[in-house]
Parts: structure tokens; C-alpha cells; sequence
């Protein structure tokens, strides 16, 4: 009886180890099928930013775009490579971006299998820009645009996308006309041509406001000017003369008054001077000289730099300018950043963040002047 039970046991375990390879079996055929590639090949194709393929096969779980400064690209990501995942299966496209700078990025797209790829598409070679933007100096070495424009410099052009003609200011330059038109009309009160251009309607609570907050502290110096150059002064700050100035705020037109009065010891008096505001807001240099202003900065200089400023050098020139001045960087230039390491360095230097329009304009030329000690 004893003997029955031991086989009887003996049947039972080499029955259960059976079904359990069996089960074991059919649960690895099923994950291994799952990862199987179902797909033939992928064709890539593309020219820039954006790329498309077509697939031989299905995807169940979508694709991965790989790419990278460096030959083929894969997933899991090599360092230096990138991926976007789209997970449905019908996807056929996609637009790259630059996330090393500009230049020449290899290109793959692969059937995804759930942490790994399958079957990659063929490799191409696609030129991308970067977007990212870069914080120009205000050194001035002019160059002429194809676009007819004089910029600053070659990387203030390069950042708004022109390419370059020649060195030296455009023979004629369509900024300076355009500022010197709109400083007109704004002297003359047509500011419905002004805010046609710009895209806005006029708004008097708008301009009552602009007044109150921005030019309460210039009541002694406005009041010494005529009631058109007030009004042009009011509506400069309010809306701006063009789309730089309307992009930089009221707060950025109302300091560039105030630069303007720091440099030459009044407020604009007529067209001419306030084409030179309007300048100064655009980052480009102003007509009219002020001795007292330069000599200031040539000091303040000294303070930051710890030597002399070498006139004949751009990036020295750039920053004397700038304190004597305040020009301001482009609206689409301006790098926060940058101008939060000028604002910390400023505090370094006198132990203190910039309060006054002077020290505003001393950081605006540590932060884009290029001025090295």
C-alpha cells in the first residue's frame, strides 16, 4: 500500500513538471512573438527640419526618430543623440529640431519593439538652424543685410536671419530713414499712421496711465517743452515708434527718456532728437554727440574694466557708447539670462544691484558690450 502512494506521488510530480514546462513554453512563444519585427523596411527621406517615411509592414507600437551630430544615430540613445517617440502606428512624418547648435544631424527612424528598436530605416543627412537665441553684443561693426539693413554687427544680423552683403553700413539705410520718418511723425501728431503700422488702436486710459507711472518724475522737464513734443514723448512710451520698440514695453521706452535726459541734460525738443530716442531704442547710434555723456562713461569704464578704454577697439567703443547712451539690445536679442550674470557682476563691482538709469546703462554694457578686463 506504502509502495502505491510512492508511485501514485511520483506520477502526480512528473505530470505537474510537464505542464509547467509546457505553460513556460507557450508564455515565452507569446512575449517572443510579441517583440517579433513586423516590419519589411522603412524609407527614410527629408530636406532640413522636416523628414517623412514610408514603412513595409506594421508597427504596432509606433516609431522612434533618432538623431544626432554623430553617424547613426540609435535607440537606446548613444550620448550626443536625441529621439522623438510617435507612438501611432500610422505615423509618417516629423520636424527636427537643433539641439546642438546648427549644422549637419544624422537621421534614422526604427520600428519600436517597447524599450528597444527593430528594424531601422536608412540614414540621412538634414541641415538644421538653431533657434536658440544668442546674446549679441552691441559692438558696432556694421554690416549691410541682403535685406537692404544695416546691423550693428554680423551676429545681430545672423540672429535675424539675413545674410550678409558687404561691411559697412548699408549706402542707404532703410532703418535710419524709417526711423527718422516715424520720429516725424510723431513730432507732428500723426499717430493714427503710427498705430495703423503697428497694429493697435488708440487708448487714452492707455496713455493717462503711461504718463502717471512712467513720466511723473519728468513733470519739470516736459512742462518745458511744447504740448506736440509732450504728446509725442507720452505716445512713444504708450505704443512705440516701430515693431522693436512696441516689442520692448513701456517700462523699456520709458528708460530710454530717461538715457536720452542722462546724456544730454533735457528731454528730446524736436523730431531730430527724438529720431535719436528712437535710435537709442533700436540699439543704433544716435546723431547727436554729448562730450559730458562720453567722458562720464569713459570713467564708469575705468571703474568696471580697471583700465582705459581703447577707443579704436569695437567692444571697448561698444561699451563706453552704451553707458553714455543706454542703447538698448533688440527686442528679439535680448537674452535674460545674460542680463541677470551683467546685473550680478554689476554687484560684484559696487556692491549694490543697478538702481539709477546710469547704472542701468553700465549693465546693459557689461552684459552686451563684449568690453573684457
Amino acid at each position: 500500500m506504502k509502495k502505491s502512494k510512492m508511485g501514485a506521488f511520483a506520477i502526480l510530480s512528473t505530470f505537474l513538471l510537464v505542464m509547467l514546462a509546457a505553460v513556460s513554453a507557450s508564455a515565452t512563444t507569446s512575449s517572443s512573438n510579441s517583440t517579433n519585427s513586423k516590419v519589411s523596411s522603412i524609407t527614410l527621406s527629408g530636406e532640413n527640419a522636416n523628414i517623412s517615411w514610408s514603412v513595409d509592414g506594421y508597427s504596432s507600437m509606433g516609431f522612434k526618430v533618432v538623431w544626432s551630430k554623430n553617424s547613426e544615430p540609435t535607440y537606446p540613445c548613444r550620448s550626443g543623440d536625441k529621439y522623438n517617440y510617435l507612438s501611432s502606428s500610422s505615423a509618417t512624418s516629423d520636424t527636427l529640431t537643433a539641439f546642438d547648435g546648427s549644422g549637419t544631424y544624422y537621421v534614422r527612424v526604427c520600428e519600436y519593439l517597447g524599450g528597444k528598436c527593430g528594424v531601422y530605416s536608412n540614414q540621412i543627412a538634414v541641415s538644421l538652424e538653431s533657434t536658440e537665441k544668442v546674446a549679441c553684443t552691441l559692438e558696432y561693426n556694421p554690416i549691410c543685410g541682403k535685406n537692404g539693413k544695416t546691423y550693428s554687427n554680423k551676429c545681430v544680423a545672423t540672429a535675424a536671419g539675413v545674410s550678409f552683403a558687404y561691411f559697412g553700413e548699408c549706402k542707404k539705410d532703410e532703418e535710419i530713414k524709417n526711423i527718422e520718418e516715424k520720429a516725424e511723425k510723431l513730432a507732428n501728431n500723426q499717430l493714427s499712421e503710427i498705430l495703423a503700422e503697428l497694429k493697435e488702436l488708440r487708448n487714452l486710459v492707455k496713455e493717462q496711465q503711461a504718463e502717471l507711472k512712467y513720466l511723473r518724475k519728468l513733470v519739470n522737464e516736459m512742462n518745458k517743452l511744447s504740448e506736440a513734443m509732450q504728446s509725442a514723448i507720452n505716445n512713444f512710451v504708450t505704443y512705440g515708434a516701430d515693431e522693436n520698440t512696441k516689442k520692448l514695453g513701456a517700462g523699456e521706452r520709458a528708460a530710454v527718456i530717461n538715457s536720452y535726459k542722462e546724456a544730454y541734460g533735457k528731454l528730446p525738443g524736436d523730431n531730430n532728437e527724438l529720431a535719436d530716442v528712437i535710435k537709442i531704442a533700436n540699439g543704433r547710434w544716435p546723431s547727436k554727440i554729448s562730450e559730458e555723456a562720453l567722458t562720464t562713461a569713459k570713467e564708469n569704464f575705468i571703474k568696471v574694466y580697471e583700465r582705459e578704454p581703447d577707443m579704436n577697439n569695437a567692444n571697448d567703443s561698444a561699451a563706453v557708447t552704451i553707458m553714455a547712451y543706454g542703447l538698448r539690445q533688440k527686442a528679439e536679442n535680448r537674452n535674460l539670462r545674460s542680463e541677470q550674470k551683467g546685473i550680478e557682476i554689476f554687484n560684484d563691482i559696487f556692491g549694490q544691484v543697478p538702481q539709477t538709469t546710469e547704472e542701468w546703462n553700465i549693465m546693459q554694457a557689461i552684459t552686451y558690450s563684449g568690453a573684457k578686463r
